[in-house]
């Protein structure tokens, strides 16, 4: 899914997303910078955590970047979905912070009538090197 902005999860009711996909935000959970509201910033993070998060809020902005990068012009709210007891409320989420994946189980792979062929190479096409001896 390709989209230069994202629904919020009251949009969603009247046009939904595909069954199978989620949307999933990355989102460091050893964070330090909680205001006492309870809502967290997002601030960019080299960390490779990501989390189911459903996006409440979107808001547009304008800057200098945004006049080059026309998909990066919205600020997202999300509440993300840490475990099953652990979640959060983070707020300025770019673009970039937010991703559609698979739900658990829901890939074409899963499926009864799905195409499954064993394909094999010729000995010459797969390097010595990978080859046991």
């Amino acid at each position: 899914i390709v989209a230069a902005f994202l629904r919020t999860r009251s949009e969603q009711n009247s046009m939904p997303y595909p069954s199978h996909v989620q949307t999933v935000c990355y989102f460091s959970k050893h964070h330090d910078y909680d205001d006492s509201e309870g809502i967290l910033r997002w601030q960019f993070t080299t960390t490779t955590e990501m989390y189911p998060c459903s996006i409440l809020a979107r808001e547009s902005f304008r800057n200098d970047q945004s006049q080059l990068d026309k998909s990066d012009t919205h600020l997202y709210m999300v509440h993300v979905i840490i475990d099953d007891s652990t979640d959060a409320y983070v707020v300025n989420v770019p673009r970039y912070g937010i991703f559609f994946a698979e739900k658990a189980y829901q890939s074409n792979q899963l499926l009864k009538c799905g195409f499954r062929r064993f394909i094999s190479l010729a000995d010459d096409m797969v390097p010595e090197s990978w080859k046991k001896q």
